[in-house]
């Protein structure tokens, strides 16, 4: 098998780029993208959601609360709690399946015992139907319907001594017009409950196994003319994989793929043109040493195949998460692996968690992702009209209210389409300090996504405003901005002005001791972390005097400052009762200003705890 690499990005593109648009929060508007709050209740940060759209294209969305209850919103916008959250339930994990009108939703719950819980949106009053007796299941569900006959595959505790395993995985299917339910059956030893399908109702059921016969990938399948799973098939040595373990379908072929390591990380796979019975192997080698972090697949019947995924390059010495697109326009026979974010800007900020969309055109193809070269969470997107060969728009910023973040989840695609548009159901921290979200459904269309580019900047020399309306500043580009002739004929440069004036105020309010107003030049995500009473009890033991700025460095948000200060600790006795004091000296600083929010703040850094709350 032949795999090329091929990446995209190579001209020159600045890393910041300057979006001049109105936005309206209270249903805000760019063209025709709309954004719209879809939750009841707010989210734990790692908080568990899925969405399915039913048999008439309605979404539904199903999501745990800050309480750990289990809610149901229909595609009214109409939202109920299916399980809530008392000590004798404990829902967890989460499956949907699509009804012809509706959706069937299946969840976990501890007690009084192990049991897996199937709920009907069609039938909200009636009690949900307890299933999987005996297997102990645990959190990794899978659910779909096909032909009036509901399908789940979870994976449980419920182990065999004599053949030393601990965990199974589990299948059970059911019919919810008439609730006949066929027996549980253990498919096969392993934690991770993985299969593809097709239309005929064929599937295949793939695990990661360890026994004496050493570990591998197996599959096994189960025909639509047949009332049990065939033997397992092993498809390849392999030693232990990561949760980044899918199986998929392209026309007639099959395919699992998986994350490993040997010598060093790397993404493999296997496809079967017989329904599971033998299997050819191949691996992504031009991926390099990559540590996936998500995953998401979307394929065609054509022979178009996507895989999407984020992760970080180990062989970079500090590697950035960045985004990956594998592609293949002829079955798996050949892929190519492409970088969709400038280079550039994968070496300083990060990105991660894609999603992946096909369009309704042969070769239409939407990709976007969670990208931090903002300094913030946004969402990019870039569009394709020939499979990802080339992007008509792309890297495209999708427009959001200044102060907050909004990002995907790690761990399936979260866009669609429909009706024209396309759907994007971002995760949305409720402020910077991360401790819960909302989820908001953004419609965009292909015009949506020119108009923008339309309004992107070119690269080109941008005059600021005066130093006194620093607030008002921005940096323009991957390098200061131009020098101007002042005053009295120097050269000064605007941007480093502004950014000078920040710095000197920073310094002035440490020397003057007024720490609340050196707190407000911290970094947003600091100060939504530590209180500014917690910031005020930890000043005051070093006494600061004078304030000089050597140099200032600026490229794009980021801005590297070397600062000189005087600075002395006058006698204090520390709780062992020694006396403790040193004499005046020079010191020299290095510190991180970043241009958030329009203005710039200090990247608050702990040199002690080496740790700091910027996300970028």
């Amino acid at each position: 098998m032949r795999l090329n690499t091929r990446y995209s990005g190579a001209n020159k593109i600045t890393l910041v780029t300057v979006l001049t648009v109105l936005l309206i929060f209270a249903g805000q508007v760019f063209g025709d993208i709309k954004a719209e709050q879809i939750n009841a209740a707010a989210l734990e940060r790692t908080g568990q959601w899925h969405y399915q759209l039913d048999g008439k294209a309605g979404l539904w969305l199903g999501y745990y609360d800050l309480s750990r209850s289990l809610h149901l919103r229909n595609p009214k916008g109409e939202d109920r709690i299916l399980v809530q959250q008392e000590p004798e339930r404990t829902p967890s994990g989460l499956a949907m399946a699509a009804l012809p009108e509706g959706v069937s939703v299946l969840w976990r719950q501890k007690f009084p015992t192990k049991s897996l819980y199937l709920g009907n949106s069609n039938t909200p009053e009636n009690s949900p139907l307890a299933l999987g007796e005996g297997t102990e299941p645990l959190t990794r569900l899978k659910a779909f319907n096909l032909k009036d006959t509901l399908h789940l595959l979870w994976y449980g505790e419920a182990g065999d001594p004599l053949l030393k395993q601990q965990y199974f995985v589990f299948y059970q299917n059911m019919k919810p017009g008439t609730g006949e339910m066929s027996a549980v059956e253990r498919v096969t030893p392993g934690i991770y409950p993985v299969w593809a399908y097709d239309k005929a109702r064929n599937f295949l059921v793939f695990s990661w196994i360890e026994d004496d016969k050493g570990s591998r990938i197996i599959a096994k399948t189960k025909r639509s003319d047949e009332r049990a799973f065939g033997p397992a098939v092993s498809i390849a040595e392999v030693p232990t994989i990561s949760w980044n373990f899918q199986a998929f379908r392209s026309g007639e072929r099959w395919f699992v793929i998986w994350e490993t390591q040997y010598e060093k990380n790397r993404l493999e796979g296997a496809f079967s043109d017989d329904l599971g019975q033998t299997w050819k192997r191949f691996g992504f080698d031009d991926l390099g040493d990559f540590l996936i972090g998500s995953l998401v697949v979307d394929t065609d019947d054509e022979g178009r195949i996507y895989i999407a995924l984020s992760g970080s390059d180990l062989a970079n010495p500090s590697p950035k998460q960045d985004v990956r697109l594998i592609r293949s326009a002829d079955r798996g026979d050949n892929w190519i692996v492409t970088r969709p974010r400038p280079v550039a800007i994968g070496e300083k900020f990060r990105g991660r968690h894609p999603s992946i969309t096909l369009g309704p055109q042969p070769g239409q193809v939407l990709l976007v992702w969670e990208d931090w070269r903002n300094l913030r969470g946004q969402l990019f997107a870039s569009l394709s009209y020939d499979g990802g060969q080339s992007w008509k728009y792309d890297n495209i910023p999708l427009p959001q209210p200044s102060g907050i973040n909004r990002g995907l989840p790690d761990q399936f695609s979260a866009s669609f389409y429909l009706d024209q548009t396309y759907h994007v159901i971002s995760q949305q921290p409720t402020d910077d300090s991360y401790g819960a979200l909302n989820l908001f459904e953004v419609t965009f269309s292909p015009s949506d996504l020119e108009q923008i580019a339309a309004t992107l900047p070119k690269p080109k020399p941008v005059e600021l405003p005066a130093a006194e309306h620093a607030s008002l500043t921005a940096p323009a580009d991957l390098t200061a901005s131009p020098a101007v002739g002042g005053a009295e004929g120097q050269i000064t440069d605007p941007a480093q002005d502004a950014l000078r004036q920040r710095v000197v105020g920073f310094w002035q309010r440490m020397i003057d001791k007024d720490y609340d107003g050196a707190y407000e030049f911290q970094d947003p995500f600091y100060r939504a972390k530590m209180k500014a009473e917690t910031y005020r009890k930890q000043m005051g033991r070093i006494a600061y005097q004078d304030i000089k700025v050597d140099a200032i460095e600026i490229e794009g948000p980021v801005a590297t400052v070397k600062t000189r200060v005087k600075a002395s600790v006058p006698p204090f006795r520390a709780g062992t009762g020694e006396m403790i004091s040193r004499p005046e000296q020079e010191i020299n600083i290095m510190e991180t200003w970043l241009w958030i929010d329009g203005n710039w703040y200090r990247e608050f850094y702990s040199e002690y705890m080496e740790k700091k709350f910027t996300i970028h």
